[in-house]
């Protein structure tokens, strides 16, 4: 099966890898560099997975979530962090926000 999945990362080379990994599988890819562009995207298109990064210059990822979540559609949409945060708080905050 073909999932429709939102790669939201800043660094084009980290996108570009999972992006190439992920159609490898099968699956349909679409990279968003910042949050403000996910948002816009999202908003217009229904997706299978998120893949969002934490630490972006204009939204963070923490307020990319919060967000998608508000939407009622997007609700129950899987949400996966990509970071290289280690620290707990991170992570608990993550799960706090539905990651």
């Amino acid at each position: 099966m073909t999932h429709k999945i939102l790669v939201v990362e800043d660094n084009e080379e980290i996108s570009n890898i999972v992006s190439q990994y992920l159609k490898k599988e099968g699956h349909e890819v679409q990279i968003a560099p910042n949050g403000f562009e996910a948002l816009e995207i999202f908003s217009k298109e229904v997706f299978h997975l998120v893949l969002l990064d934490i630490m972006m210059p204009d939204i963070t990822g923490f307020d990319v979530i919060k967000e998608l979540k508000s939407y009622q559609a997007t609700k129950d949409i899987p949400i996966i962090f990509l970071t290289s945060q280690k620290e707990s708080e991170y992570i608990l905050q993550g799960f706090a926000l539905g990651a």
